[in-house]
């Protein structure tokens, strides 16, 4: 019994090791890994989506930086992640804030600026939860990367 205690400890260690440090190699079956900011993409994408409207710069402010993000995103570079968090803890706000359509949302239902503000929080927390992830995510690209070239 001892035995299988200690068997199942250690498995338990190298299973809580690989999940703190990502996996040791290359995924099985080789799929490719997935970038943990998949879920950004379909905000940006949604953000670009008609109609659009640009009575002012505030109301363009929202689909440029979408645009930002994705050419961030599609060239895997480093600071994606950081247009992300600018994003969406500056630009959305300003959005919310000063944007036309969101002035008349707000005249019209006062109640409506806590959607913004549970939403920002909630995602914010999705944000800060992937960035370890993310980082580990290119430095994998990277290396796998290095590996095609030998």
């Amino acid at each position: 019994m001892s035995e299988l205690i200690q068997r199942f400890r250690e498995r338990f260690q190298m299973w809580h090791d690989e999940r703190l440090d990502g996996p040791s190699g290359p995924p099985a079956g080789g799929r490719p890994l997935r970038n943990p900011l998949g879920w950004a993409v379909l905000g940006a994408v949604v953000v670009l989506l008609p109609p659009y409207h640009f009575r002012d710069a505030f109301s363009a402010m929202l689909p440029v930086s979408g645009l930002v993000f994705l050419a961030f995103y599609s060239a895997r570079s480093r600071f994606a992640w950081h247009v992300l968090a600018a994003e969406l803890l500056i630009v959305t706000p300003l959005y919310v804030f000063f944007s036309f359509s969101w002035r008349l949302q707000r005249a019209i239902h006062p109640w409506i600026m806590w959607v913004p503000i549970v939403g920002t929080v909630l995602i914010a927390g999705l944000l800060f939860a992937s960035r370890e992830r993310y980082f580990k995510y290119l430095e994998q690209q990277k290396d796998r990367a290095n590996d095609d070239r030998i």
